[in-house]
């Protein structure tokens, strides 16, 4: 992901630098979200949009209405706010 310069160096795209600094910040503790806000939640084929039904010190629970069930998020990395970069 990205491509390789004329003097031979390799320049990767800023959404992969993106990428890796937001999977290298600390799984723990969880951010304070509060409910009804709008999140994108990470599940096994890519990321849902949600809205956070309640939160707490060591889970934040989203409903995903394209899933048509609640999601318990318990890592860091795998909920977004719509300010977060993408990738």
């Amino acid at each position: 992901m990205g491509r390789f310069m004329s003097d031979g160096s390799f320049k990767p795209k800023p959404s992969t630098s993106a990428r890796e600094a937001f999977m290298q910040q600390e799984p723990q503790p969880l951010r304070s979200v509060a409910k009804g806000t709008e999140v994108f939640v990470h599940m096994g084929a890519g990321w849902n949009k949600g809205k956070v039904v309640s939160w707490s010190k060591t889970c934040i629970t989203a409903y995903c209405p394209q899933a048509r069930r609640n999601v318990n998020v318990f890592d860091n990395r795998s909920i977004r706010l719509p300010g977060d970069p993408k990738w």
